[in-house]
This record gives structure tokens, sequence and C-alpha cells, in this order.
């Protein structure tokens, strides 16, 4: 049978500051997973593809609509509980010279030291903790939120995927990369520009490599064999 220890332990599951927290924890999360698909999007479109669809969308500008929740309500039912235990400061044996004493006490110093330590606990109400102990509530949780777009965050429209230009003529290297607003650079094997660079030999290596994340204007170094 449940004893009132176990109905302690369990209307005290955890301090109520933290259970605000873990809400807030939560629609921040919501909010990270909306931005992470919004950004998902954009890299997948400013991409090197085979696709006409994407580049016609790459030739018009297009951005995927990001969404932020603008207000979250909730509302939930829970069991309170405070615990603690006084400060005993202020039960000391009294000293020789009472009158001194308390001519030098302020009011906080005779008055704060007898609140006690305490904290507010919470425990959410469910059917659990009313059949085993009779607690009497009605249990009620609810969530209110809104979804709504936004603008794009600041130079979100300047995301760009590196297209892959390792096999490629710089000719049609730098073709490809214009499309995506990007700059090619041809370098030797000490990363130093080529002033003649060969038309007729095809790139080995890249800087930065194919599929990392840049943004327009950057200039890709490529070398020759």
């Amino acid at each position: 049978m449940p004893t009132i220890k176990d109905l302690v332990h369990d209307v005290m599951a955890a301090p109520i500051g933290d259970i605000i927290a873990s809400v807030g924890q939560g629609v921040a999360q919501a909010q990270e997973a909306l931005d992470r698909a919004s950004l998902a999007q954009v890299l997948a479109i400013y991409h090197d593809s085979d696709s006409e669809e994407l580049r016609l969308l790459q030739e018009i500008g297009y951005q995927p609509t990001f969404y932020a929740l603008p207000d979250t309500t909730g509302e939930i039912q829970v069991a309170l509980s405070i615990s603690g235990q006084n400060n005993t400061a202020s039960t000391a044996a009294p000293t020789t010279q009472p009158a001194v004493r308390s001519k030098a006490l302020s009011l906080a110093e005779r008055f704060l030291p007898r609140l006690p330590a305490a904290k507010v606990y919470a425990a959410p109400v469910n059917a659990d903790l009313t059949n085993r102990y009779g607690f009497q509530a009605s249990a009620a949780a609810k969530i209110q939120f809104r979804i709504v777009p936004v603008p794009a965050p600041g130079r979100a429209s300047d995301i760009r995927v590196v297209p892959a230009l390792v096999g490629k003529l710089l000719e049609e290297a730098e073709t490809l990369a214009a499309r995506f607003a990007l700059e090619v650079l041809a370098v030797d094997k000490n990363g130093e520009p080529l002033t003649a660079p060969p038309a007729n030999k095809k790139i080995t290596g890249q800087v930065p490599e194919a599929g990392e994340i840049s943004v327009v204007g950057t200039s890709i170094q490529v070398s020759f064999a």
C-alpha cells in the first residue's frame, strides 16, 4: 500500500523552475527544427544538379519560406509541494548583553534568518497519481502555438553548395561556378595564381571541396596535375 513517503516522492517530482525551463527548451528545439528544415531546402536548391526544375529555381533566385513560433501558450495541471528547513541561526543562545545586541541587529538580521530555505516542487497530475492516492484534481494539459512565415535570415539567399569542378576543363568549371555566383581561381601547387592557366588540362584539385557550404562571391581555387 502506498505510504505518505511515496506520495511525497511522487509529488516532489521536480522544482517548478525546472519544469518551466523544460517547456522553454522544448519550444527552442521546435524553432531550431523549423530553421533547419528551411535551411536544408536552401541547400537542396543551390547545389549542382542536372534537374531542369532546380536550374529554373536557381535562375529566378527562389528562396524557401522560413517559419517562426511567435508565441506559445501552455497550461499544465500540477500538484505543488514546498520542501525545506528553517535556518536555525536565529535560535542561538542569547548573549550576555541582549540590549546592546538588539540595537546592533538590523531589521533584516532579525527576521530574514527565520525564513525557511524552501523550494516549490511540482508534479503533473495524472491518472496514476489520482488512482494511487485519491488525489482529486482535473488533469489537463493544453498547448497552443502559431507557426507563421517570416523573412529569411540575413544573407540566407547567399548560401551556396560548392559544385564539383575536379575532372572538368577550366572553361567548364568557370561556367558552372558562375551559375552559382562563385568564382574560379587557377593556382599552382604552392597556391599562387597562374598567369596563364592551361585550357586543355582537366582540374585535379579544388579548395573548398565539392559539397562544402559557401556563400556568393567565394573564390574556388583549382589546380592541375
